[in-house]
């Protein structure tokens, strides 16, 4: 895991000058730099788009300034860091559910998204299912 700086604003200028290029994820990189971080802003309201009156983004890492009068909450979070030790966790662990009625399921069971954490949960429970069946069927 690595810590994440985490700003939600509403500062339009982290977003690229010529609008009609802007997407839900926009991935900001400075030249010449070089990062183990990130540098990533979610548009909330193309994510959400039930948000419609000011934009709200959420940015990620970013060295570029924010206007401090824009800034609506900022945090940091820990994040899972996919490299090769992590994937073979991640199959070391999925190899070991069921085992001592033990299962294990959350996001960095799969790619990290929140989204992730339920469809790992659905994995959990199918799988108890499948093997309670297995063995009501004994």
């Amino acid at each position: 895991y690595q810590p994440n700086r985490i700003v939600l604003h509403s500062d339009e200028t982290i977003m690229p000058k010529r609008k009609p290029v802007w997407s839900s994820w926009v991935y900001a990189e400075d030249a010449g730099k070089q990062s183990d971080q990130i540098d990533l802003t979610y548009w909330m309201n193309s994510l959400q788009p039930w948000l419609r009156r000011d934009n709200f983004f959420v940015t990620l890492n970013t060295t570029r300034p924010i206007r401090d009068d824009l800034i609506w909450d900022e945090v940091t979070l820990r994040h899972p860091v996919y490299d090769l030790a992590a994937l073979d966790a991640q199959r070391a662990a999925a190899a070991m559910n069921g085992a001592n009625r033990t299962w294990f399921c959350g996001a960095w069971m799969k790619h990290g998204f929140h989204e992730d954490g339920l469809a790992s949960a659905v994995d959990v429970v199918m799988a108890m299912n499948t093997a309670e069946l297995a063995m009501a069927a004994e």
